[in-house]
Parts: structure tokens; sequence; C-alpha cells
């Protein structure tokens, strides 16, 4: 996503570099996924991208008013929402607990985040 996200907001001289930097963070990520096992390493590396994301269509919203920009800003705030939402010890029912609301929280994102990935262009 970090990666569309840079073609799609950014100028072809600068998406070298944010590409380029982007490849060596899945790199390290994985180099290091292959020793730790903790899933908080696996939100350690999203964290992050998500905020990049956020930011560069931050930045496309502003600089270009693109419609699709405030489609994935939602998609990810409501994500972290959703992050949040399991994290959390919130059981509505035996049968549907913390990590049962992520997803159904999830499921909303993503389509935010379709209808936002809709519209991306190269630039």
């Amino acid at each position: 996503m970090l990666t569309a996200a840079i073609v799609a907001s950014v100028p072809r001289p600068l998406q070298f570099w944010l590409l380029g930097f982007a490849a060596i963070k899945l790199v390290v990520y994985v180099a290091w996924m292959t020793a730790h096992q903790d899933f908080r390493y696996v939100i350690y590396d999203y964290a992050p991208s998500m905020a990049g994301v956020l930011l560069l269509q931050g930045w496309v919203a502003y600089r270009w008013r693109e419609k699709g920009a405030g489609w994935i800003i939602g998609g990810i705030l409501v994500s972290f929402i959703a992050a949040h939402v399991q994290q959390s010890d919130i059981n509505i029912h035996e049968h549907f607990n913390h990590n049962d609301l992520y997803h159904l929280i999830q499921i909303g994102a993503m389509w935010l985040l379709y209808q936002g990935g809709r519209s991306f262009k190269d630039r």
C-alpha cells in the first residue's frame, strides 16, 4: 500500500528514492521476522507505513484536491480504530470478542481504502 501511495502521490524523480527506501524497509522487516515471531513487530512495521500513506494522501488532498485521498485517509483512520479495538478486551458476547469486532470494523476500512484506491493514478 505504501508503494502504491508513493507512485500515486509523488512526482517520478522522487519516486525512485522513496520506492528504494520502501524496498529496503521490506527487506529489513522480512529479515527481522525470520527470527522474531511476536506479532508486535508486525504492528511496528505496519504503523509507520500507514502513517506514511496518511501523510502522502494528506499532501495529495491538499495539493491536488484528489477526491480519492479522503477515502484513503478515512480508511486508514478506521483501520487504526479497528487496531485499537483488537488490542482491547471488549467482549460483546461469548461468541463475539474483540478480534471478531476488529475484523468487522476492518471490513469497513477496506471498503474505504478500495474506494480511494480506485482513483489512484501514476504521477
